[in-house]
């Protein structure tokens, strides 16, 4: 009988809601996402599942509640993937960390390692990589898994192609052996 009360009532005002058998008030989200947004603000990021242990709510509904509010109450962004909210911020610092590494290397380098000597968040990691390369702000190619790609420098591709038109401009010939012992 309580649970039919609890429904009608919801029927009657729409600021009300009913998760998991609690009424909960639109209000009550509007507090909770300012909230968020002064922790958001302090760390950078902020995992919906950590939210959920701490306001026993599920990630479905914090996510269904809190994704409306970012470019409002919540100042950040919302990545769908790892159910995460990060500051713009967060996420310029990170792509600056990438853009550093990334220019700096002069061979192919897995993706996972800088991530993990950059302390660089994998899921954001590879969205910014990825959209540097589509910009042009970052010479190079992206190969192999999705959960671990290999950057491939522009530099390291060019200085392939510059070994492979030298040798054969003066030697005549290049083999496949030579070529697929530089990697080309």
């Amino acid at each position: 009988k309580q649970w039919y009360q609890r429904r009608v009532r919801v029927s009657h005002d729409s600021t009300l809601s009913l998760h998991y058998g609690e009424l909960v008030s639109k209000q009550f989200f509007d507090n909770l996402a300012v909230e968020i947004n002064e922790t958001l603000q302090e760390t950078g990021l902020l995992p919906l599942a950590q939210l959920s242990r701490d306001v026993s709510l599920p990630v479905t509904t914090l996510s269904k509640e809190l994704v409306p509010r970012i470019g409002g109450i919540i100042s950040g962004t919302y990545d769908k993937k790892t159910d995460t909210l990060f500051t713009t911020a967060y996420v310029e610092r990170q792509s600056a960390k990438l853009r550093g590494a990334c220019s700096a290397a002069t061979r192919p380098i897995q993706l996972g390692k800088i991530f993990e000597n950059h302390k660089i968040t994998p899921s954001l990691g590879h969205n910014c990589v990825k959209e540097m390369i589509a910009s042009g702000r970052l010479q190079g190619q992206l190969h192999g898994q999705s959960n671990n790609p290999v950057f491939i420098p522009g530099l390291y591709t060019a200085a392939q192609h510059q070994w492979a038109d030298s040798f054969y401009y003066q030697n005549g010939y290049l083999t496949m052996a030579m070529m697929a012992n530089k990697g080309i």
